[in-house]
Formats: structure tokens, C-alpha cells, sequence
């Protein structure tokens, strides 16, 4: 270490505030990339297509760096908005198509008519190739779920 520093002289470490890596960030996605391309600019001769981040990598980096700020209040859905599942309830080509716009790989279960006696969680995936010519319900599929 020394003698790096003698050859190339000391490094001097420098920590950046969150509102400059957020902004540094931002210097890299894709987006900004294609508006130096359009601007005549360009750093790099190779294409541009697989350089850069994504508009929902660098929100979720974004995201990342200010999850520390945020209260769980703020992250978390209210539990009247959650999609949910009962147990007993008969897997149709309706509620299969409900689960899917939820987009969620993951719905929690209930027993009864109480949604706030959650079970488990039913893990989207295992739904594939199950058969719903009955209309089975989630007990009488007998997948396991997650506690």
C-alpha cells in the first residue's frame, strides 16, 4: 500500500451525500445515455443499447438509497388494499385472473370469512399446471404454504 501510494500518489477517500449518488445515478441510465447520443455526444464508440441503466433499475436503486428515511408507514401497503385469498375459496378462471392483476408473486391466505386470520402464503408459482376443470379451492389443492 505504501508503495502504490509513493508510485501514484495518496488517495484521498471521498464519501458522497445521498442527494449525489441518487444524481450520479442518474448520470448512468439509460436515459441519460441516449440523450448524449441524441446531443452528438458519446463517450464510448460501442452501441449504447446495453449500456446504461434501466428506468426501473435506477428506481430501485434510487429507492435503496432513501429506504433508510422512510417510515414503515410510508412503505407498506394499507391492509384493506392487500389482494388476498381464502382458503376455501374456488380457484375459477375469474380468481385466477384477479391473482395475475394483482401482479404479486405472493398472496396471503385466509381461513373463513375473517380476512385477518392469514394462514399462510400461497406462492403464485405453484399454481402453474394445476388443473381447473373442478374449480378446486386452495385446501383442496394441498399446497403447502409459506408461515
Amino acid at each position: 500500500a505504501i508503495t502504490l501510494d509513493y508510485c501514484l500518489g495518496k488517495h484521498h477517500k471521498n464519501r458522497f451525500q445521498n442527494s449525489d449518488l441518487k444524481a450520479l445515478i442518474e448520470l448512468h441510465s439509460h436515459n441519460a445515455l441516449a440523450e448524449l447520443e441524441e446531443n452528438g455526444g458519446s463517450f464510448y464508440e460501442e452501441s449504447q443499447d446495453d449500456m446504461g441503466l434501466v428506468p426501473e433499475q435506477t428506481n430501485l436503486i434510487k429507492g435503496a438509497i432513501d429506504l433508510p428515511k422512510m417510515s414503515v408507514k410510508q412503505c407498506m401497503i394499507p391492509f384493506t388494499e392487500v389482494e388476498t385469498i381464502g382458503l376455501d375459496e374456488k380457484l375459477t378462471p375469474d380468481t385466477i385472473h384477479r391473482i395475475l392483476e394483482s401482479g404479486r408473486s405472493r398472496l396471503p391466505v385466509y381461513k373463513g370469512n375473517n380476512k385477518h386470520q392469514i394462514v399462510g402464503i400461497l406462492l403464485i408459482k405453484k399454481l402453474i399446471g394445476i388443473s381447473l376443470e373442478s374449480s378446486p379451492s386452495i385446501k383442496d389443492l394441498k399446497i403447502s404454504l409459506r408461515r
